[in-house]
């Protein structure tokens, strides 16, 4: 429900850790708004609805996304969607499990990733996206993976979604890390039974219990795992 540019991609990013475990072997439901990164700004997909006036701030409690384990099974159940809704939790699952095939011992329990913001079903079926969400921490690369090439491990980063990565060590190498994306944009949507269908193309699975909703992506173009929020 909101674009999957503002999650998405920190899945993408965390594949360039996979690259720079093998740097010593190769010597080296986003539309009608601002999607931006700190490694510069993301190409918007097609507007439909400008954003309303009359939306609530965003949610700006932090809310943690699970990236180190498998995440829960999720069953839609549909419900009524309309109302505020701010990010109470996520799951993308181990996001380092690509990175981890090159290099088993690679420590990434230092890094985590929160979100905080919301979404907004308003009248008319239109759908108000405002969040950000944040990857940050410690990438510790063990010496047998990286060779003491710490500064080219560095170079790769900077070069690949990290552009203020800064990396220490002479054998390991340890890497502090961030990147972060923010989604304010407003979209159309329907809702037929449990799904949820983007006027940018998106497909959603959701459940509503009470308060609580919880949704998955069902389309190519919307972002993986799991996503829980409150709503107002």
């Amino acid at each position: 429900m909101k674009n999957a540019a503002l999650l998405f991609s920190l899945v993408s990013v965390a594949a360039v850790l996979g690259v720079a475990c093998s740097v010593s072997t190769v010597n080296a439901p986003n539309d009608g708004g601002a999607s931006t990164s700190d490694g510069g700004t993301s190409p918007s997909e097609a507007s439909t609805t400008p954003p309303p006036g009359n939306v609530p701030p965003a949610s700006t409690t932090e809310a943690t996304v699970d990236i180190a384990g498998t995440c829960p099974s999720f069953t839609a159940c549909g419900g009524a969607i309309d109302g505020t809704y701010d990010y109470t939790a996520g799951c993308l699952g181990d996001l380092f499990v690509d990175a981890k095939k090159q290099c088993p011992t690679l420590d990434a329990s230092g890094v985590k990733v929160v979100v905080k913001g919301s979404l907004h079903f308003t009248g008319g079926n239109t759908l108000t996206r405002d969040a950000v969400a944040t990857m940050s921490g410690v990438v510790k690369f063990p010496a047998a993976c990286v060779a003491g090439q710490c500064a080219a491990v560095q170079t790769t980063l900077r070069s690949n979604g990290f552009p203020g990565a800064s990396c220490t060590g002479t054998s390991s190498c340890d890497c502090t890390v961030t990147h972060s994306d923010t989604t304010k944009n407003a979209t159309t949507y329907t809702q037929t039974g449990a799904a949820v269908v983007t006027g940018d193309g998106e497909t959603y699975s959701t459940c509503v219990k009470g308060s609580e909703l919880t949704y998955a992506g069902k389309s190519a173009g919307a972002e993986d795992g799991t996503w829980s929020l409150k709503k107002r």
